[in-house]
């Protein structure tokens, strides 16, 4: 497990910088390195509190953080992120379906549009009721897998000109942090929540929260963070797809 805390951290600065946790590619980290379902995903949950915890403190900092006109999002995504935890995936079904979601995802955040930091669209009824409908589905998808869905959650807000790149990060650290909360209560109460090294992998992605959400804020580039993502978030993906299909 050791020789994957440098990953843990890099993974943790290059997320949080971009308004995310990282807990997609914990859990793949964690499903290579051998750990069952239950366990990677419990763990991923927790590591995404403590990393998008963090980095709320620096977006809201740097005055990227505004709610008004999203509290649809948070509705309907928290009761769904908690009916999700309670979902136990066997190991044939879990790893498979990850490790095409990672994938997806990673190509998703590759590929997305960078919309210029103007002001967003007016949010319409229609806007409300998708935000809606975007927040159950991704809070469930949250719930099952162990992480917040705010990898999608960014991508999807500045696709339909919801909010401009950095105010879909803060609002990601928000979405990430409640959905993942309801997770593990999900989980806690089903019985399936096990952890390992929680201790140990808390503290080392505390400090690449801290720092790349800091960074994040206040000086990168959405652009090129959003890349690095994409990239790594895809051969994770991949790599854990290797693994189940043919066993390396």
């Amino acid at each position: 497990m050791l020789f994957l805390v440098p990953l843990f951290l890099l993974t943790a600065l290059i997320y949080s910088s971009a308004g995310m946790g990282g807990g997609t590619t914990y859990i793949a980290l964690l499903s290579i390195a051998g750990l069952p379902p239950n366990v990677t995903s419990s763990t991923g949950l927790v590591l995404n509190v403590v990393v998008v915890a963090v980095g709320l403190l620096n977006f809201r900092r740097g005055g990227h953080l505004k709610l008004r006109g999203f509290w649809p999002l948070f509705v309907s995504s928290v009761p769904a992120a908690y009916l999700g935890g309670r979902v136990a995936l066997p190991s044939h079904l879990y790893f498979p379906m990850l490790a095409i979601l990672l994938v997806l995802l990673g190509i998703l955040t590759v590929f997305r549009r960078q919309r210029a930091d103007q002001e967003p669209v007016p949010i319409t009824r229609t806007a409300f009721l998708g935000m809606f409908a975007i927040g159950a589905v991704l809070g469930l998808i949250a719930g099952v897998f162990g992480f917040g869905g705010g990898i999608v959650l960014a991508p999807i807000l500045v696709q339909l000109d919801l909010a401009d790149s950095k105010r879909a990060a803060a609002l990601s650290t928000v979405f990430i942090l409640v959905n993942s909360a309801s997770g593990i209560m999900g989980r806690v109460i089903a019985g399936n929540f096990v952890t390992r090294n929680l201790l140990l992998l808390g503290i080392v992605v505390a400090a690449g929260g801290y720092f790349g959400s800091k960074l994040g804020a206040t000086r990168l580039s959405r652009l090129a963070v959003q890349r690095i993502q994409g990239a790594v978030l895809t051969l994770a993906g991949l790599r854990l797809f290797l693994r189940t299909a043919f066993g390396f």
